[in-house]
């Protein structure tokens, strides 16, 4: 407000409720129509995004677009809400401004009043004090003289008051004294006012101090959070979108030829613009073998690298590329998910994206802390330093579960590479860890058979494992026959010139069920798959079907396994059953452990005290019956 006012009256330097209501609800306003403008563009986005697809507009270009509309979308409804936020923190601060405005100025005005009628009432009481004083001191002198010459005759000259004057006297002087009484009260009323109006000054300030907080609380609140537009970016963006709208990307091949077509730049500008994107377009993949043609055309090109680095999660998860690569692409990925877990949790494909953001966040800890576990007895792989690594070779979503796949052993080098299966029950949280670890002992156990070769142990956590309920169905393991058939192919695909020597499979529980219908789709062959405690084949499934050099199973006197056949009502068969299936036991081995139960590898402890089981022996426990003849197929494709 003017600094010309003078607010000392309230011992006020200076405006002590600055600012201008008026400019605040002219604020307000600009706010309330930057929202509803906001939100009209939300509702024609969302006219836009509904004729997108079939039969006016299909494939990659279409999902892209779609998805940067849905994202606009989110950002103007976003903008809208912060925009409105922000018009009722504005509009709240001007009515608090006005209010505390006209209190400080009601205060002033009394302030002076009181001051102005403190002053006069001085300059009034002094007058009057000096008339009292002067009658005072005449009627002490006609007392004096009265009683000096009380009956005697006083001196020429000397006039002797009578009675009557002196109580004349007296009476001038409590008049005198009199008049001094309403202008002392007119006084104190007038300090009374001052006093009180100050306090209301104060009261003003810290009224209009409260409201500019308030205000200010409110404007940063509505700024945080708020999308940030990034108008140097939308070139690349249409220029991407153009060119993906020119290519036939059908198919999961499409993704290849974008990945070429595209430069650094534009995919980039394409992934900041629509997250999913990256998760979306490897939801139907290519094949590993186009991968890997693709990969070599690629691989030296200038801008390979920074792709690698702005979009990991087109890499980290795509059969057919050097497993180095992966590993690097899905440990960027998982350290982003650590710092900022709802930003991945969102760009995941809403088709697979886990429950809730807390059990994200969970399976997330739980994998690095399974990737840390590892690392700390990597050095026990056998195969020399190259091969002491842990790679995590994928890390997604599919069917509402974190999926992810660990390595011990260098899988673009290993000579021998197992890939083993979970069962039912198995999530990340609680279940990785003593995976990796019954990996680790079976790979130790193979070295010992066969020392020539260099091991590779996979803990394929690649799809939602059934719960207890959902075993006698064979739905969670169709659903993940696709993604593991394509991953074993990778191994292969991967290293062109420097394929593997051997890939074994092994299959726990339910994982059986699931590998046995992945090796029905694979284009390589596998050279051993092992069947663990199996809930069973699908029924009619023939050996020749699996496109597996040999399959092999094993059970101990294990109810679950039994009981997991049964509740299918004979839509699977035991695979002791199915000829060519080499059975080998899991008791009675002279000099190995007997199973003892379902178990896969149970354990005690927990930290760096955790420890095989010492009282319950499963199928891959150290020194095992199972593990001792698993470790035998692993190494030389035999159990003899």
């Amino acid at each position: 407000m003017s600094s010309e006012v003078d607010w000392s009256p309230l011992l006020f330097e200076d405006d002590p409720t600055p600012g201008h209501p008026e400019e605040v609800d002219t604020l307000a306003h600009q706010l309330r129509w930057a929202a509803g403008h906001l939100e009209a563009q939300t509702v024609a986005l969302e006219r836009i995004h509904s004729r997108v697809g079939e039969p006016a507009w299909s494939g990659m270009a279409a999902q892209v677009f779609a998805g940067r509309v849905l994202t606009v979308v989110d950002q103007h409804r976003t903008a809208a809400s912060k925009h409105r936020a922000g018009a009722i923190a504005a509009a709240q601060w001007s009515q608090a401004l006005e209010g505390a405005h006209a209190q400080s100025r009601v205060a002033l005005r009394v302030a002076v009043h009181a001051l102005k009628e403190i002053e006069e009432g001085h300059e009034l009481l002094a007058e009057l004090s000096a008339a009292f004083l002067g009658s005072e001191a005449a009627a002490k002198a006609l007392k004096r003289t009265f009683a000096m010459y009380q009956g005697l005759t006083p001196p020429l000259g000397v006039t002797v008051p009578t009675a009557s004057q002196l109580a004349a006297a007296e009476r001038e002087v409590r008049a005198a004294e009199k008049a001094l009484d309403p202008v002392r009260r007119q006084i104190e009323t007038a300090e009374q006012r001052l006093a009180e109006a100050r306090a209301q000054g104060r009261r003003a300030q810290e009224q209009h101090a409260r409201g500019e907080w308030a205000f200010r609380e409110g404007m940063e609140a509505a700024a945080t959070g708020a999308p940030r537009f990034e108008p140097s970016k939308r070139g690349e963006f249409a220029t991407a979108l153009s060119k993906l709208t020119a290519a036939d990307l059908s198919g999961g091949a499409g993704v290849l030829t974008a990945l070429e077509r595209l430069t650094t730049e534009q995919w980039a500008a394409l992934v900041i613009e629509n997250p999913q994107l990256a998760w979306k377009a490897l939801d139907d993949p290519p094949s590993p073998d186009e991968v890997a043609t693709w990969w070599g055309r690629v691989k030296d090109s200038p801008g390979l690298a920074a792709l690698l680095k702005k979009a990991p999660e087109l890499f980290g998860n795509l059969d057919g590329i050097p497993f180095g690569v992966r590993d690097a692409c899905n440990r960027a990925v998982l350290k982003k998910a650590l710092k900022d877990p709802a930003s991945v949790y969102e760009a995941m494909d809403p088709r697979h994206q886990p429950g809730s953001l807390d059990e994200f966040i969970g399976e997330a800890k739980a994998l690095d802390a399974a990737l840390k576990d590892a690392d700390s007895y990597k050095h026990r792989i056998s195969g020399g330093r190259e091969n002491q690594v842990v790679q995590l070779v994928h890390f997604g979503a599919r069917n509402g579960a974190v999926t992810a796949a660990v390595s011990l052993g260098d899988l673009d080098r290993a000579t021998n590479v197992t890939v083993n299966v979970p069962g039912a029950g198995s999530k990340l949280a609680g279940g990785l860890a003593p995976h990796l670890r019954a990996g680790r002992d079976l790979a130790r156990a193979a070295s010992k058979e066969n020392s020539n070769s260099t091991y590779a142990m996979v803990s394929w956590f690649g799809y939602r494992a059934p719960a207890p309920s959902e075993v006698g169905a064979p739905n969670r393991g169709m659903d993940g026959a696709k993604p593991l058939a394509i991953y074993l192919d990778g191994l292969h695909a991967g290293r062109p010139g420097n394929e593997p020597a051997r890939v074994n499979v092994t299959g726990h529980s339910y994982g059986s069920t699931t590998a046995s219908y992945a090796l029905k789709l694979t284009k390589y062959p596998t050279s051993t798959f092992t069947s663990l405690g199996s809930v069973g084949f699908g029924t009619g499934t023939s050996v020749a079907d699996l496109n597996v050099g040999h399959v092999f199973a094993t059970e101990s006197n294990d109810p679950i396994a039994g009981f997991g056949r049964t509740i299918t009502f004979t839509s699977r068969t035991d695979p002791r059953d199915i000829d060519g299936v080499t059975v080998f036991p899991s008791v009675g081995v002279p000099g190995a452990r007997d199973v003892t139960g379902h178990d896969l590898h149970p354990e005690v402890g927990k930290g760096k005290d955790v420890r095989p089981d010492p009282d319950r022996v499963g199928y891959l426990s150290p020194k095992s019956a199972a593990q001792v003849g698993t470790a035998k197929i692993v190494a030389n494709g035999s159990t003899e």
